[in-house]
């Protein structure tokens, strides 16, 4: 597997959140197909995306796709159907359509940052499918340097949802933490051509120094393979281009980047050893001192 939200949504559904937001445009066609976006069953979910993707083409009134740019946000139908969905067709097909919305000039950039979060997150999706669908609907929507610009410019969105997810004691669907520390990674990744600055560092320390973000560290015998794997392709990333979120570990303030480099030792999981030792590389070559400060605030913890 690769790492590459309605008058909508009615209450009770089963994998649908319920919302209060309908399509608050004057197309019937859009509003119908909105509408069984939110239905219960996957069947009609899909067959609602496909409609909406299908008028989206051929849509020429302005106020329509800006009516359309706002549902995507309005009921928060990108984390609902594209991230929470616990159907991989739907959520893939999730991302078609905004693509297709994209292309056909729906004002996208308008909501992004109520948007940006769970989309960003489901690029990491551990369907190849999904993940792709993202992509491609991102870079459609940010063409700017092939998405990166628009990541740059949503990374406190990014961030801020995927602590959400994180510190949840449940989020309510599956796949949910793999997904938002996967997109972390991604989202570091995606500085290699634009830098880190003060303001995204000082975001990404604070995400590393949670210990919600590292929940799956602590338990190698039961966590999920997943999210264990997705936690070191951070922790990597970290390491790589932003090495500086991991120094000063034996200050309280870090007391989550610690523990993640105190919990590492040999996964249960064959396929996830190599995504290990390439953290633990990357961490020593980075910031040699990780380690040790990482013993020094468990003595003082201990003490």
């Amino acid at each position: 597997m690769s790492f590459v939200g309605f008058a909508a949504f009615e209450a009770g559904g089963d994998d649908a959140p319920a919302t209060t937001k309908g399509f608050a445009g004057s197309d019937r066609e859009l509003r119908a197909a909105c509408k069984q976006c939110g239905k219960r069953d996957a069947t009609t979910r899909l067959k609602g995306l496909r409609a909406l993707a299908d008028r989206a083409k051929t849509v020429e009134d302005k106020a329509e796709l800006a009516a359309v740019a706002a549902w995507w946000a309005d009921a928060k139908a990108v984390e609902a159907l594209g991230f929470r969905d616990d159907d991989a067709r739907v959520r893939a097909a999730a991302f078609d359509a905004l693509e297709t919305c994209a292309a056909a000039g729906a004002p996208l950039k308008r909501v992004e940052e109520r948007i940006a979060g769970a989309w960003w997150a489901a690029t990491a999706d551990a369907f190849a499918d999904v993940a792709g669908a993202a992509v491609r609907a991102w870079k459609a929507a940010f063409p700017r340097n092939n998405g990166v610009v628009g990541a740059a410019r949503n990374r406190p969105a990014v961030v801020a949802f995927a602590a959400d997810v994180l510190a949840a004691s449940d989020f309510g669907c599956e796949g949910a933490r793999p997904r938002a520390l996967g997109g972390l990674g991604k989202l570091v990744d995606a500085a290699r051509s634009t830098g880190v600055d003060d303001a995204f560092l000082s975001l990404i320390t604070d995400a590393a120094a949670a210990p919600s973000t590292w929940k799956a560290l602590r338990d190698l015998d039961t966590s999920d393979a997943l999210e264990r794997r997705a936690a070191y392709g951070f922790l990597r990333s970290l390491a790589v281009l932003a090495p500086a979120a991991l120094s000063g570990l034996s200050s309280k303030k870090r007391s989550g980047a610690a523990s993640a480099l105190l919990a590492l030792g040999n996964d249960p999981d064959a396929g996830n050893a190599a995504h290990l030792w390439a953290a633990c590389a990357a961490v020593a070559a980075a910031v040699p001192s990780a380690f040790a400060e990482a013993d020094a605030f468990a003595e003082k913890a201990n003490a």
